[in-house]
């Protein structure tokens, strides 16, 4: 097993012929983007912000951790590539202007993915070149949104929404589907819950386990449908 958010785990999803890859980008003091999950990472013996911390003191301690671009030039053209934009206050605007540049210099439009909890992100990616699929990822905070659901996606225009697995339901899937917004569960790494969610008609999932993409692509989907 390999490190998330490394190019070592992101070759072997390759080989492994997943879809697609995701992966997380947080800004540095020096205004680079790299590949991190959390908000802060372990620096002399403290956890400190990443914004507090240029990029060379970061890889210096943590090696494996590399920037969107060096990733993106090594298999950027390889696969389909959900990034997920962390919150960082005020400067999240700025990481989505960075990241679409970092994209457009690359060549990469058609097999990216934008997504984020935070909406307006979402929102801006769209407004600066509507090419881009968008995302809006609903955890416990925001699945609220669905109560008033048909306003709040047209007004952030997204074209997919990314939902914790246990926060599924049929009609949700079915009310967003017939507005043509896909809807994808995270993060399944359970037999039964896929075959759940394939029976509500889902239209994709991310999972860190072979297996489940082994089960999804061995199954008949049609045999799980409702009648």
């Amino acid at each position: 097993m390999y490190l998330e958010n490394t190019l070592q785990s992101f070759e072997c999803a390759i080989g492994l012929n997943y879809d697609g890859i995701e992966l997380d980008v947080m800004l540095t003091r020096d205004q680079k983007i790299i590949i991190f999950h959390n908000s802060t990472v372990q620096f002399k013996n403290k956890e400190t912000e990443v914004l507090k911390l240029n990029y060379s003191e970061i890889k210096k301690k943590h090696p494996e951790i590399t920037t969107l671009e060096e990733i993106l030039t090594s298999i950027g053209h390889k696969t389909n590539i959900n990034i997920e934009i962390k919150n960082q206050k005020k400067k999240s605007l700025y990481v989505a202007e960075k990241v679409i540049q970092i994209l457009k210099q690359l060549n990469l439009i058609d097999n990216i993915i934008i997504s984020s909890f935070n909406p307006w992100i979402v929102r801006y990616i769209k407004k600066t070149d509507d090419r881009f699929v968008t995302a809006w990822i609903w955890g416990k905070d925001n699945y609220r949104c669905f109560l008033s659901w048909r306003i709040v996606l047209n007004y952030f225009k997204v074209n997919a929404i990314h939902i914790n697995h246990k926060q599924i339901t049929g009609s949700l899937i079915k009310k967003l589907q017939i507005n043509q917004i896909k809807v994808l569960a995270y993060t399944v790494n359970n037999s039964d819950t896929l075959l759940s969610l394939i029976s509500k008609n889902i239209d994709g999932v991310f999972t860190d386990s072979p297996s489940i993409l082994e089960l999804s692509r061995n199954t008949n989907h049609q045999n799980y449908l409702p009648k």
